[in-house]
């Protein structure tokens, strides 16, 4: 585990409130503060009233209402959304307190925004340099703005927020979420699970299952928890019982559920069970609801995770779920699934392309495939007691799987910020580009003295840095200058167009059919033998991932001769080696740039738009996936110089590596930057 942090967590919503993302809110404060990390949870109470908990950590309501509102109604449209989008006063006071709670506690390490009241309104606070997160909810909200209902807006707001964080914390991997066609990966997801309820532990026999009241439980009848399945199957099986849960969020004005509302009232084997408020202990309330029933229906349409599939299994209630990825990821050890033609492989992405389908899709079709699964069950004695029998270990399996993300979790966490530690920028004043005004130019700073070697390491076509400096520094003709690139036959600066304008710069040019690495053979080298012999180096390096490599063989003597450093870092935010063969692994690239670090200031930085996935949509993030950096010997500097305090890029410094402007305004989320370049705005590029 790494060390003990601050975590701040502003949730829309909190306990008593009983929807799946308070549940889970909740569990999480608990357990890092059970765990020795300092959590403050701020948060509202919508009329709800309740006896408070004892909790293990800050907890702080900022407003209560009179009344308990449907998210969906009108009455919260008009008292609740558009007084905050209007900024009345109300509104605003609510804002102030936040951002005054916010400004008084920058020394959170951590800040996890859940639900839209929460992150529309921190994203742009006091935390500068604090890992922001999102939750699952609101990247949904994201690539699929026709879920949200509210307001256009929000949505808007979203894709700001989203841009803005460093973290997605997801309740799948990435590889799930990329299969409901989440196209960007330049955010960093950490998966962190749900704390599973280790109060649920059912000790009932098969004998005891049989005699449950109840066939079958269900939690909500919403068009996308399924209620029109619901209602189907109901019908159908006019012998079989039906409890159902109002969900937290009511029925009334939900997702057209009033219409799903009516006709179960009309079914004599349907008992409706109101919502429940919790007063002391949620885990009873819970556990009289799932042991009514013997199986628990769940075909909804679209999960965020599926944590009733957990509840219920605990319960000894045998999940029967819609055959969706996140539930086969939640629930896959004890559920059954039932596949339907009609929602196919990816039932989210057609919901959210137009969710008025909903309304006029045939879930008589999609019902077949549930009541066919039923009577299977039903038939076959043996089959339900292999199922019971199945559950007996889900208790152990979901603690494992919650230790296992956690674990991750606060790894991810802790290696992120220290990987920013060591991307601080320096505050220097004299900077000069060479090369071209797209990819291949570079910015470095202009220092007084001479330098007794060149080295350009990474070439391909485009040398125009190596002309521009070379001109500019003539005495190097005199000196040792060194070109080196395994991928091509010959060095680029010979001949036309160079050969009446730089030649005379750069025919003493060694080039070597050589790549840069971290070690010396045939093949490659890691440059110490000509490092070693001069004391005032200049290097310009792109490498292609193995730059890592190359500054872990170093010696701090070596590194100690490089006077000034221009490098691309490569897949920076990335734990895989997307870019080369090179098996580098995330410590090892902070390890690299802390070693640098130790003997160079960092002045300037620029994001490189060809980076993962930069030619799908660029990003308002801190952290580009490839970032070129200039770094400048500390012992050059008399005294430590100041951290940087302007956004990155630099006007007539800095340019885009090729990406035009009409291409960013036209890309995946339509996000325009204002330009056509990474912006690096805050921590740790420019100071808090």
């Amino acid at each position: 585990m790494s060390p003990l942090k601050r975590i701040l967590i502003c949730s829309s919503y909190f306990y008593p409130q009983t929807g799946g993302g308070e549940k889970v809110i909740l569990n999480w404060a608990r357990d890092f503060a059970e765990r020795g990390h300092e959590v403050c949870v701020i948060t509202t109470v919508r009329g709800i009233k309740s006896d408070e908990l004892e909790f293990p950590f800050e907890l702080i309501r900022l407003r209560q209402d009179s009344l308990h509102f449907n998210p969906n109604s009108e009455e919260y449209i008009s008292q609740v959304v558009k007084p905050y989008k209007n900024n009345s006063d109300e509104s605003k006071k609510l804002m102030d307190k936040v951002l005054e709670i916010l400004h008084a506690r920058e020394d959170y390490d951590y800040y996890i925004g859940y639900g839209a009241w929460a992150s529309d309104y921190v994203y742009d606070s006091a935390f500068g340099g604090v890992p922001y997160t999102t939750s699952l909810v609101e990247l949904i909200k994201l690539q699929y703005p026709k879920m949200i209902t509210i307001s256009a807006e929000w949505d808007i707001h979203g894709k700001e927020r989203y841009s803005k964080s460093d973290y997605i914390v997801n309740l799948a991997p990435y590889e799930l979420i990329k299969n409901y066609n989440f196209k960007e990966k330049n955010n960093q997801r950490l998966v962190l699970l749900p704390k599973y309820n280790d109060k649920f532990n059912y000790s009932g026999d098969f004998e005891a299952w049989l005699d449950r009241p109840y066939d079958f439980v269900c939690n909500h009848l919403s068009l996308i928890k399924g209620g029109q399945i619901l209602l189907e199957l109901a019908s159908n099986f006019p012998n079989k019982k039906f409890l159902i849960k109002k969900g937290f969020w009511g029925l009334d004005n939900y997702l057209g559920s009033s219409n799903i509302l009516e006709k179960i009232k009309e079914l004599d084997n349907i008992t409706i069970m109101e919502a429940i408020i919790l007063e002391n202990d949620e885990h009873n309330l819970s556990k009289d609801f799932y042991q009514q029933g013997r199986y628990f229906l769940y075909p909804s349409i679209l999960e965020g995770f599926g944590l009733m599939a957990m509840e219920a299994a605990q319960q000894g209630t045998i999940p029967l779920c819609s055959d969706i990825n996140i539930l086969r990821y939640s629930s896959a050890p004890f559920a059954e699934f039932v596949f339907s033609e009609e929602l196919g492989f990816n039932p989210l992405i057609h919901f959210c392309q137009d969710y008025f389908e909903l309304f006029s899709m045939d879930y008589k079709i999609i019902s077949e495939a549930w009541i066919e699964k039923i009577n299977h069950l039903e038939e076959h004695p043996s089959i339900q007691m292999m199922l019971f029998q199945n559950l007996n270990y889900v208790n152990g399996f979901l603690e494992k799987r919650y230790e296992d993300s956690v674990g991750s979790f606060f790894t991810n966490l802790h290696n992120r910020q220290e990987l920013e530690k060591n991307l601080i920028v320096y505050h220097y004043d004299n900077k000069k580009r060479f090369g071209n005004n797209t990819d291949g130019g570079y910015v470095t700073g202009v220092l007084e003295g001479k330098y007794d070697c060149y080295i350009s390491a990474g070439i391909g076509d485009d040398e125009s840095f190596t002309a521009d400096f070379l001109k500019k520094h003539n005495y190097l003709s005199k000196i040792d200058c060194h070109a080196f690139d395994g991928t091509i036959s010959d060095y680029p600066l010979k001949g036309p167009p160079y050969a009446n304008s730089v030649e005379n710069y750069t025919h003493n040019i060694q080039f070597h059919q050589k790549n840069i690495g971290g070690s010396n053979n045939d093949v490659s080298t890691n440059l110490r033998d000509i490092i070693s012999t001069h004391e005032e180096i200049f290097i310009k390096m792109d490498i292609e991932n193995f730059e890592y490599e190359w500054l872990l063989s170093l010696e701090k003597s070596d590194l100690k001769r490089i006077k000034q450093i221009v490098i691309e870092f490569h897949g920076i935010d990335s734990s895989d080696s997307i870019y080369s063969d090179s098996k580098i692994n995330f410590i090892d690239k902070i390890k690299a740039l802390e070693k640098i670090n130790n003997t160079h200031y960092l002045i300037h930085a620029h994001g490189n738009v060809f980076g993962s996935n930069n030619q799908e949509c660029i990003y308002h993030r801190p952290m580009p996936e490839v970032i070129e950096l200039t770094f400048v010997i500390k012992d050059y500097f008399k005294e430590k110089p100041p951290l940087n305090t302007k956004k990155f890029p630099f006007k007539d410094l800095d340019y885009s590596n090729g990406l035009n402007h009409s291409f960013v305004i036209n890309c995946g989320y339509g996000y325009n930057l204002f330009s056509n370049d990474w912006i690096l705005d805050r921590y740790p590029f420019v100071a808090k």
